[in-house]
């Protein structure tokens, strides 16, 4: 916390420590990943307050780091998906509240009309 310097980001660190129930090491990526200012500082490019509620803007980043997944540059949806089912709680806890993992992907086949 020592890096945190706003008093706003500070508030925002602690309160999701305890919310999501961060670890150290998950507070530290958070913190170098700028978590607090890409989602409570940051404008999100979003249609959102049409398509859903209110909250929904609350629970979303304005830029999502996807480091962890060893990703500098597009890839393949197919490539993506792999490295973010080997990699999922990582991505979800970069995601933030309001985001979980069931299982892996399940066919969905929708009749024709």
């Amino acid at each position: 916390m020592s890096k945190v310097k706003e008093p706003e980001a500070r508030k925002y660190y602690l309160k999701s420590v305890i919310d999501m129930g961060w670890t150290r090491q998950e507070l530290q990526i958070q913190i170098d990943s700028q978590s607090y200012q890409h989602h409570c500082l940051e404008k999100k490019d979003h249609n959102f307050e049409k398509a859903l509620a209110k909250q929904a803007d609350k629970t979303l980043k304005s830029v999502y780091s996807l480091e962890m997944l060893g990703l500098s540059k597009p890839v393949l949806e197919k490539e993506l998906r792999k490295r973010m089912v080997s990699k999922i709680k990582d991505v979800l806890q970069e995601f933030g509240r309001g985001f979980t993992f069931i299982g892996n992907e399940y066919r969905v086949v929708a009749p024709n009309g």
